[in-house]
């Protein structure tokens, strides 16, 4: 048509040449995506207009006679199209964009029309896993695996993080596992494999992991801490630090590694300094309750009481009722002099 030069031609031409550099031969990374179609749209409405204005004005010869009459018909029926098209796009809108309301929103519709789909699935679960919706994230990343077993690496991942974070770390450490079977090179798999193993008292079997995240990326400050802590947990405090002090290198303010090198220096009978590492890893996180309850055993054990006191404030504050710690201030206090402060 356009090599003819007809004019509806320049429609569809108008059409394809604006479609075609998104959506052509050429690999982009979303297979679809409905904004492409906005201005290629604008050619098929005036043509549609151009449509209902030509074939309009025939019926309307053909109905009516020549006159005030046809004109008026005309205008008339030109404006009820226009309300009825308008209303029309308009309900269709307000729904499309009903749809939009959030990302969970439309991947629920995708898997209303492709329930088979593990992207959804996988997608719909890091949504509920950000907002703290454990459960649902867990099924949802199930779903994904069920629906395509070998689809990515990172749902069994995203599975073993949840997991984990519901306490359920021999299951998480599978999924781990299976994440890494898939990609060899997956450094926070190895990471967190590597911290849920600590947590089961895995130590020697935790640090190759880190030994392996480590060996893929040096400035991972995560596996340095993971790290710290398994050798902690081992007993080697010195050690620890070394790789705490890493980890905060290259994470300023890395509240975790803070915490850890507080504990490290505690158990290596350097209280004052312990409270200071403690000190920090609050400045990060005001309501890390681990650090204010083991920052008040360090003033415990420096016998600043008062200071001590105020950690047990704050810690009922965050919702922490440190019992033993209590009774552990009052027997301390009991036995220097019987003293006794306002908090007690």
């Amino acid at each position: 048509g356009l090599g003819r030069r007809r004019p509806w031609a320049f429609a569809g031409g108008w059409f394809f040449l604006i479609l075609a550099p998104t959506s052509s031969v050429m690999p982009i990374n979303d297979l679809a995506a409905e904004r492409r179609m906005y201005l290629p749209l604008a050619a098929v409405m005036a043509g549609v207009v151009l449509a209902a204005f030509l074939l309009g004005g025939a019926l309307l010869r053909r109905v009516l006679p020549t006159g005030p009459a046809r004109r008026r018909t005309g205008a008339i029926l030109a404006l009820l199209l226009l309300l009825a098209a308008a209303g029309g796009l308009g309900a269709l809108t307000a729904r499309r964009n009903a749809l939009y309301r959030s990302a969970l929103s439309v991947w629920e519709d995708v898997l209303r029309q492709r329930p088979g789909n593990p992207r959804a699935w996988y997608n719909a679960g890091v949504i509920h896993g950000k907002a703290g919706r454990r459960a649902e994230a867990l099924y949802c990343y199930s779903r994904s695996i069920e629906a395509r077993p070998d689809y990515e690496a990172r749902v069994y991942y995203n599975r073993g993080e949840t997991l984990a974070a519901m306490g359920r770390l021999h299951e998480a450490i599978a999924d781990y596992s299976r994440a890494i079977a898939m990609d060899s090179r997956y450094v926070r798999a190895f990471v967190n494999r590597g911290a849920a193993l600590t947590a089961l008292g895995r130590c020697d079997d935790a640090i190759p992991d880190l030994d392996r995240a480590l060996q893929l990326d040096l400035r991972s400050p995560e596996a340095w801490h993971n790290r710290g802590a398994a050798l902690a947990a081992k007993g080697a405090h010195g050690e620890a630090m070394r790789d705490y002090r890493r980890a905060i290198e290259l994470k300023p303010g890395y509240a975790a590694a803070h915490y850890g090198m507080g504990n490290a220096l505690f158990h290596l009978d350097r209280p004052a300094e312990a409270v200071a590492e403690y000190g920090r890893a609050l400045a990060a996180r005001p309501d890390y309750a681990e650090a204010l309850q083991n920052r008040a055993v360090a003033w415990l054990t420096l016998r600043e009481f008062g200071r001590a006191w105020a950690d047990v404030r704050r810690l009922r504050e965050v919702g922490v009722e440190p019992t033993a710690l209590v009774q552990a201030l009052r027997a301390a206090e009991g036995g220097d002099g019987g003293r006794r402060t306002a908090d007690d």
